[in-house]
């Protein structure tokens, strides 16, 4: 089970956003870092990330951060799952202020369809990234980072591939990176659990989505959504503070709704197992 890994990270998230740098009190330091929650049938998207910044608010700070800049590195998306991440990036001695966005040169994207195959059976399709590698990706920081007094951060990028990735027109083989569907979360919370069958079996494969409490389950009142490991464990490292609806389905089995899952800065609420019952046979 991943739960205690995660409620290690979170601490180190939670302590990353309150502490303060005791051997360099008075400078700011930022970890940026990339995850994902997929429920997607894409098995591999590898993206080449050239450059990262942190852009300020108007009138503060210093002028625009460079996080990394250096060859670029490419990692498969689709692997940052369940609260796995990679960091991107960091930065030390960034200037007091307000950073409210990030930006990503991207060299490249690449798109893989596997079905159970092995390499180098898969289809593989480029991704079209608008500005990608000229002006970049922006992102908006949810809420704006607020740097100041030795502050140490780490701020969440999350892909979110099942929304970001949208084939145009369907059917047609050529894929479109939306960057509106990407998110960067500066005061995360996690939610870790489980799924199992009636005789206590971890399922995999499980789809979880994430709603506001009380809203409809609808696609517009999505946050995110997961699919389970082969252990049935889950997760979602990225959630800006709140309370949430998990709906957890698999086909053969009755749907089930966790209501008013409570979010919080840097903890992890843990949730389950969650007891799937099969349905009834005709």
């Amino acid at each position: 089970m991943r739960i205690f890994a995660l409620l290690s990270l979170m601490t180190l998230l939670v302590g990353g956003c309150a502490g303060l740098n005791d051997d360099a009190v008075g400078t700011n330091r930022v970890t940026v870092l990339l995850t994902d929650a997929p429920a997607t049938e894409a098995t591999h998207l590898w993206v080449a990330f050239g450059r990262v910044d942190l852009v300020p608010a108007e009138g503060t700070g210093g002028g625009i951060v460079t996080v990394y800049d250096g060859e670029p590195v490419t990692y498969d998306v689709l692997a940052l799952t369940n609260g796995t991440t990679e960091e991107l990036g960091r930065a030390v001695d960034v200037p007091d202020g307000t950073y409210e966005q990030v930006r990503f040169i991207v060299q490249s994207a690449t798109l893989s369809f596997c079905d159970g195959a092995e390499e180098p059976a898969c289809e593989h399709f480029d991704v079209f990234v608008p500005s990608g590698a000229q002006t970049g990706i922006k992102v908006n920081v949810q809420p704006p980072l607020i740097l100041a007094e030795g502050a140490n951060q780490t701020l969440i990028v999350d892909f979110d591939v099942e929304r970001a990735i949208v084939e145009t027109p369907p059917g047609s083989g050529n894929y479109l990176l939306k960057p509106t569907a990407l998110r960067a979360i500066s005061e995360a919370g996690a939610i870790a659990g489980a799924v199992e069958d009636g005789d206590g079996s971890g399922l995999g494969g499980v789809r979880v989505e994430v709603y506001p409490a009380g809203s409809e389950h609808t696609l517009e009142n999505l946050v995110v959504a997961t699919s389970s490991e082969e252990d049935g464990s889950f997760a979602f490292i990225a959630l800006i503070p709140g309370s949430y609806d998990l709906v957890v389905s698999l086909d053969g089995f009755e749907d089930v709704t966790v209501s008013d899952v409570s979010v919080a800065v840097g903890e992890t609420t843990a949730v389950g197992p969650i007891t799937l019952e099969a349905m009834p046979s005709d």
